[in-house]
């Protein structure tokens, strides 16, 4: 009888704090993924060939200020964007978690990483063939249908002329597309109909005692009535 072995899921760490590298090598192992850390940003390229992870974490601020950013692009490069990438600093301005995210990398985490986050990433990332309960919450859509909609709350907390800030418990994957409706919302916009908005960021909140994620949603770029209003509303508020 032949006994299959179960191939592990490898992870690639690259922080400048060794002590960063230990807590995440010993969460990870325990979850039972393969992990190689260094403090080396060429040892790192070489050893993204060399053990071809699964995932990879970068610490943003690598030698120099986002730094980091600099492996993102070159593993995009020579990967064409098929290795996952989740950037890890101890920022949590939000300014500094979209260029992240805009760089190409799938996610941020907040240092230091905690082991339900991570168990969280792996989970979304590398998820292990074993692995039959994740952390994050799914939904089931009838395969027998075309469409489907599923509701449930959002709590918004910043607009701009381009979109809306959420905080929600839920992941809504980029590119999603929704419906909005909210009270404090058709004051600003005058409107009692629902504002059409895409995905187009989600990352988990940093510091948030519970797993929660930051979504942003741009409004629709053909509805230039809606756009108008929140300018005007926002002008007025300054």
């Amino acid at each position: 009888m032949e006994i299959k072995k179960e191939v592990k899921k490898k992870i690639l760490t690259i922080d400048d704090d060794p002590e960063i590298n230990a807590l995440i090598k010993r969460h990870v192992t325990y979850m039972g993924y393969e992990v190689k850390t260094t403090t080396d940003p060429e040892s790192f390229l070489k050893e993204v060939e060399e053990f071809q992870p699964d995932l990879c974490l970068i610490d943003l601020d690598i030698g120099e200020s986002q730094s980091g950013l600099i492996l993102v692009e070159a593993i995009l490069m020579a990967h064409h964007g098929s290795l996952p990438i989740v950037i890890l600093s101890r920022h949590d301005d939000t300014e500094v978690i979209s260029n992240a995210l805009e760089s190409g990398a799938m996610d941020y985490m907040i240092k230091p990483p905690t082991k339900e986050r991570l168990v969280t990433l792996l989970d979304r990332y590398a998820p292990q063939k074993h692995s039959d309960k994740s952390s994050t919450p799914l939904y089931k859509v009838p395969a027998t249908q075309a469409r489907a909609e599923i509701s449930y709350p959002l709590e918004w907390n910043k607009i701009d002329e381009m979109g809306l800030w959420f905080s929600s418990k839920n992941l809504i994957s980029r590119g999603s597309i929704f419906y909005f409706k909210d009270p404090e919302f058709e004051k600003i916009t005058g409107r009692t109909t629902p504002a059409l908005l895409t995905v187009s960021e989600n990352f988990l909140k940093p510091g948030a005692t519970q797993e929660t994620y930051r979504i942003y949603g741009t409004f629709d770029p053909s509805d230039i009535e809606l756009q108008n209003r929140v300018r005007n509303w926002l002008i007025k508020k300054k």
